[in-house]
This record gives structure tokens, C-alpha cells and sequence, in this order.
């Protein structure tokens, strides 16, 4: 029997609430994770300890990290009990929030339909699993324990990881952006910090392409990261890239590892517009506090005069400290003209008020 779970969602992540051992822990769903991940603060809490002593190594998207081993036992969500597995102890990024991530085991058990409009996420044995009707089926490689899927980039075919714990668009691996010359494709560039994971910060240039198909769907004018990482998994030439969450929260979505297939129902944010920094801020979580991590050049942003290391004190009258990531990029994203107030501390100590004007920049 299926069992449907109400998810917390950030931006586009989904969390679930899961038990052991009547505490309780909140995890991202993250098919890009090819196996559960627990933070060691929640393996404290839980009193989890490493099976090991010896480190064991994780690819981040940045760069491979030190990691220790866990046996993760007596797992629940909801009604549904997880198989016990191996899992592994490694910190997240403090943007990203939660105890830790599900990763392969979870979809490896069950199959599993992510509703990111309802905030719902459904669990099925596969052997009461049935496709979903009105559905388009997209067939699904496993490779690594991640999935990928085939994509379409104004006519340039790529496989790609189908990754639910990335909140971006297309991001495109180096070796394939060198291999095809994608940079060429796209005269205009903005090169910037393009994620924080595992592993630290990527780096590389954000384009706009025409045209992104998946399947039969045909999305307009979408984001694409071109990487210029040298190392972690952004410099693999295993895979092509990754599809994230801005791209899979347009649709419902159901990962089938067991029949290798994807299916996809495009929701009411199919058709709406990429959009890309309109302020040229770009701030990082840093403990409680969100600090300028970046300033794009000629930006609403660095007209003002903010620079990095600069911490966000109030963000339209409202405590930075208290915004979720998704509510810090959603002020940050409003439609072009719109002014947002900020109160800045400098390094220095000294407060000073700005206010942007936000315009697009992309």
C-alpha cells in the first residue's frame, strides 16, 4: 500500500520528517545522493556512531571530502519502515538546513512521487507500484547509484544526473562544456559562484539558452550553469551534468528505479519564467547569520556599494537571521523595479542602510 507523507518544503527541496527510536529527524530527499547521509550533530543526538575509524571519501560537487561510515538502523517515515543500510557522517551546508539527506536506499525500496505543488511526498512497494496515469515516461539510468536522464540544450543531447537535492536548473560538467564548446554557444555570460554542496563552493559562468527539452516537454528560455570546476563532481566526464530542482519542482514526479523509468506531470509552474539574481547579491549561511558571499559586477548590488563579508541585518524590514534560504531568494527575486531595503554590517562593525533597485542582469 502506498503511503502519502506531508513534506516541508524549501524552495525547492523536500524534506520528510523520519523517527528512530522516538527521535526525530528531518531529512532532504536527494536522488543525487547515492547513499543516506546524517550530520554529526543529528548522529550525536540520535547516538550513532561511526562503524569505523577509518574516513571514508565523498564527491561533493566541489571536491571529495572525508566522510565516516554509520550503520543507520530502525528508520521510519511515517508508517513506512526504511531497510536498514549503511550511511555515512558528513556536515551539509548550513543554507541547506536539517538533520541529513535520503539518498539512493530510500528509491532503491520504494517508489517514490514527489508532488512539490502539494508538498506531498508518496511512498509504494514496487510491488504494488502501478505508473501514474496521463503521464509521460522517460526511461531512467542508474548509474553509481544516481539516476540520469537525457536532455536536450537548444539541440545538444546530454545525460545528466536527475538530482532532487540541487535547488538549480541544468548544470553541465567541464569536461562536457570543454568536449562541446557550450561556452562558444552563448555570448552572454555572468561567471560567479554557481552552487554551495558538499565539498564547498562551485564555480563557473550562468548563461541563458533557448531551449531545454526533457522528454516530450519543452521548456523556454531556461538558466544553465557552465562549470569550470577542476575537481569534485561538477569535473566528472562520467556523467554530462545534473537537472535540478528548479527544473523538476514544474513538474510531479515519479522515480521508478525498479522499471528504470521517470515519469513527469507538468503542475501550474510549468510555463513560468527562469529567473536569474536581479539584485547581484548572492548571500551565504554563515551559523545564524546570512553574509554577502559574492557581488556580481555592475549589479544593483555593487552600485550600492555592498561587498562580500558585508552581514544582512534586515531585508525589507524583515531579520535576516530568521529567513529560510527560499524566503531570502524570493525578496531577492521580485519583479524588475522593485526597491528593497537593507540594513548592512561591515567587517568593521559599522551598520550602514542601502536600498536596491532590482532590474534583470540576464
Amino acid at each position: 500500500m502506498s503511503e502519502r507523507l506531508r513534506a516541508i518544503r524549501q524552495g525547492t527541496y523536500l524534506f520528510l520528517e523520519a523517527q528512530r527510536a522516538g527521535q526525530k529527524l528531518l531529512l532532504c530527499l536527494d536522488s543525487g545522493a547515492g547513499i543516506h547521509v546524517v550530520t554529526p550533530d543529528a548522529a550525536v543526538r540520535l547516538g550513532i556512531y561511526p562503524t569505523n575509524t577509518d574516513d571514508r571519501p565523498v564527491t561533493g560537487t566541489a571536491a571529495t571530502v572525508k566522510a565516516r561510515s554509520l550503520k543507520l538502523t530502525n528508520l521510519t517515515l511515517g508508517t513506512t519502515a526504511l531497510a536498514d543500510t549503511d550511511g555515512v557522517m558528513v556536515a551539509l551546508p548550513a543554507s541547506l538546513g536539517g538533520d541529513g539527506l535520503l539518498g539512493y536506499p530510500l528509491f532503491a525500496q520504494l517508489a517514490v512521487t514527489l508532488d512539490y505543488e502539494a508538498a506531498t511526498v508518496t511512498l509504494t512497494p514496487y510491488t504494488a507500484f502501478t505508473p501514474p496515469a496521463n503521464a509521460a515516461s522517460l526511461p531512467l539510468r542508474i548509474v553509481g547509484n544516481i539516476p540520469q536522464v537525457e536532455v536536450r540544450l537548444d539541440g545538444l543531447a546530454a545525460w545528466v544526473e536527475l538530482d532532487t537535492g540541487s535547488s538549480g536548473e541544468l548544470d553541465l560538467n567541464t569536461p562536457f562544456v570543454v568536449k562541446n564548446e557550450v561556452k562558444e554557444r552563448y555570448p552572454k555570460q555572468i561567471a560567479m559562484p554557481t552552487g554551495v554542496g558538499v565539498g564547498g563552493v562551485t564555480y563557473g559562468e550562468v548563461a541563458r539558452a533557448e531551449r531545454l527539452e526533457l522528454g516530450p516537454f519543452s521548456l523556454t528560455k531556461p538558466l544553465v550553469h557552465l562549470s569550470s570546476q577542476k575537481s569534485g563532481a561538477d569535473a566528472s566526464s562520467k556523467v554530462d551534468g545534473r537537472i535540478g530542482g528548479e527544473i523538476l519542482s514544474r513538474f510531479q514526479v515519479t522515480l521508478d528505479y525498479a522499471g528504470k523509468r521517470l515519469f513527469l506531470t507538468p503542475n501550474t509552474r510549468f510555463a513560468e519564467p527562469f529567473v536569474f539574481s536581479r539584485s547581484g547579491l548572492l548571500p551565504i549561511r554563515e551559523s545564524l547569520d546570512w553574509v554577502v558571499f559574492h557581488v556580481l559586477p555592475d549589479s544593483p548590488a555593487s552600485d550600492s556599494g555592498i561587498q562580500a563579508g558585508d552581514q544582512l541585518l534586515l531585508v525589507d524590514g524583515r531579520s535576516a537571521a530568521r529567513l529560510t534560504a527560499s524566503a531570502l531568494n524570493e525578496l531577492l527575486r521580485r519583479p524588475t523595479g522593485t526597491k528593497i531595503p537593507l540594513l548592512l554590517r561591515a567587517p568593521s562593525g559599522r551598520t550602514r542602510r542601502v536600498t536596491l533597485t532590482l532590474r534583470e542582469l540576464l
